[in-house]
């Protein structure tokens, strides 16, 4: 991850997450500098020659909580901070991007974790991209199959849904955020498992931005 990000890796002692805050919570907490998910790499596309890229690629970054220490740098200690910095370094300020953003599913996953502390992450979050992200689309958590033995429950990503709609439709983010509910829609898809739904959902999906990429292009 640092090498493709162009990032120093933090060479001091890998510094824990704070329990009830951060993750990660499973395989990256006992392996420093990895990722609890294991089919969330980041995907960096690239234009050849000195075309620009921002209106011609999506490069996709596999941020998987709102606030994680998995990936820590010379300057920052935090996934979020990093994928700032590198954005910062694409020089981004000159030509800000449009981020599409999820995140919810691990982060109930930390143990202790409150509503309103998700909600100070996120808005933290989206505090250190907003000088890279012109507009921000934030794609609604979906539905699960509501399994017992999993922390993702239907109430709570209701709840955390309509908190963040909330949170975005505030004077502080309303003029720079959208919502993409994808909710409901997502309750009569088929699922692969608890969280995951069947493939077609992400194909229409992206077939959803490919058609308003190419509109606005």
């Amino acid at each position: 991850m640092y090498h493709v990000f162009q990032l120093s890796k933090k060479e001091a002692h890998w510094t824990r997450p704070i329990p009830g805050v951060e993750g990660p919570v499973d395989y990256g907490l006992h392996n420093p500098h990895c990722q609890d998910c294991s089919g969330c790499s980041s995907v960096l596309m690239e234009c050849p020659g000195r075309l620009k890229c921002n209106y011609t690629t999506i490069s996709f970054f596999g941020v998987e909580f709102a606030r994680d220490v998995t990936m820590q740098t010379s300057n920052t200690t935090t996934t979020q901070g990093a994928i700032a910095t590198y954005l910062q370094n694409q020089e981004c300020l000159k030509d800000p991007y449009v981020c599409v953003i999820s995140t919810g599913f691990h982060d109930m996953a930390i143990q202790g974790i409150s509503d309103v502390r998700f909600l100070n992450n996120l808005a933290w979050y989206l505090s250190k991209l907003r000088p890279c992200c012109r507009h921000v689309i934030w794609i609604q958590l979906t539905a699960v199959l509501d399994l017992p033995w999993f922390p993702q429950h239907n109430a709570r990503i209701e709840r955390w849904n309509e908190l963040v709609k909330n949170m975005l439709q505030d004077e502080a983010f309303q003029s720079w955020t959208t919502i993409l509910d994808t909710y409901e829609v997502s309750k009569i898809w088929p699922h692969y498992d608890n969280v995951h739904l069947m493939e077609g959902y992400y194909v229409e999906l992206a077939s959803f931005f490919s058609r308003v990429i190419h509109k606005t292009v």
